[in-house]
């Protein structure tokens, strides 16, 4: 899994289709570990979370929403796979019995299940599909429009209330400061290959022009 992203708790539970109270829930009754990247309690909104987190939760949310797996057994294979993987539910191989679930024992690589009893064998879930449209989703709601094209925002949940490019990560003072150092339009956007001319022209107007706070 290759895919580099980050992202904040409102953005994570928004891709993978929960709400951040259930996420918030399921991290605090181990059905979900996250990995986090960033981890400041003090700072607002200071935790961030990895794609590995998203396709997790994308896992989670499409065995418990949709196919109705019990918390038990969600949580019981969280607490078994972690003690012997990094991200238990992203490189995990699942099958389902109705709405119970059984893995592949990354140990001995044979099929348990969290629930004693046997059931019948329904379907297997490929977890490179949940990757895949995980990172399709993520990549579609993290995408600059027009309508964010030489503007500049600041939003609590975003770089420590910064100000920044509007639909980016990138703050203005990062902007001001390479055009200080010499360089030209062109090679900034070169650094910045999500930023538009209009990006760079507002950034240097703000410098110039600070808004109110």
């Amino acid at each position: 899994m290759s895919v580099i992203m980050a992202f904040t708790r409102q953005q994570v539970a928004a891709i993978a289709g929960i709400s951040t109270r259930m996420l918030h829930y399921w991290e605090q009754t181990g059905v979900f570990q996250a990995s986090y990247l960033l981890d400041t309690p003090r700072v607002p909104f200071g935790k961030v979370y990895s794609f590995r987190d998203l396709v997790s939760l994308r896992t989670l949310a499409l065995l418990r929403k949709t196919h109705h797996v019990p918390l038990s057994e969600l949580r019981a294979t969280t607490a078994y796979l972690t003690t012997y993987v990094d991200s238990p539910w992203t490189d995990l191989a699942i099958r389902l019995y109705g709405n119970h679930l059984a893995f592949k024992d990354p140990v001995s690589g044979g099929w348990i299940s969290p629930q004693r009893g046997s059931y019948r064998y329904t379907f297997e879930i490929f977890l490179e599909d949940v990757s895949r449209e995980a990172e399709r989703t993520a990549r579609k709601a993290m995408q600059r429009t027009p309508d964010h094209f030489g503007r500049i925002t600041r939003n609590r949940n975003v770089m420590s209330n910064e100000w920044v490019i509007a639909g980016t990560r990138i703050p203005v003072a990062a902007v001001v400061s390479l055009a200080a150092s010499g360089m030209s339009h062109d090679d900034i956007l070169d650094q910045y290959p999500s930023l538009v001319d209009e990006d760079i022209a507002a950034a240097l107007e703000h410098d110039r022009h600070p808004m109110a706070a």
